[in-house]
């Protein structure tokens, strides 16, 4: 799921939902953004994410349900993002101007035990004028 998060294909009205959400950390002077998967709420908020973030909380509760475990049991369930991180070990620059970003799941179960998946990227904040719109992207009538 997390994989999925970071790449291209995580689509917001034509653009990579990553640089969204980079634009969107800027404009509240934080580099960081963090999605509630049981709560669907976004900090900072922002009801432009509101799809994508919809999209997220199925697919966790799908997963759950394949693992057979029941959504009352986990107490915390959030992917947090923080662009602009220091290039780490092994994770080797791009001849761009994008930075290092780092997507991190985190699930805590009821007991208290917390399960934790990191993912490295890049990426750049969204910017309609040098970037190219997906042809996913909803047509408007």
């Amino acid at each position: 799921m997390l994989i999925s998060f970071v790449s291209r294909n995580n689509d917001l009205e034509g653009y990579w939902a990553l640089g969204k959400l980079y634009a969107h950390a800027l404009s509240h002077a934080t580099n960081t953004v963090e999605l509630d998967l049981l709560s669907g709420q976004l900090i900072p908020a922002d009801a432009q994410f509101a799809a994508m973030i919809h999209t997220y909380s199925r697919m966790f509760a799908r997963l759950l349900r394949g693992l057979g475990m029941p959504h009352d049991r986990v107490r915390e369930a959030r992917i947090r993002v923080q662009f602009d991180v220091p290039v780490q070990q092994g994770h080797y620059p791009l001849q761009s101007y994008a930075k290092p970003l780092e997507a991190t799941l985190d699930i805590r179960d009821l007991g208290g035990s917390t399960y934790s998946l990191k993912a490295l990227s890049w990426c750049h904040p969204h910017d309609p004028h040098i970037e190219a719109r997906s042809t996913r992207a909803t047509v408007e009538k």
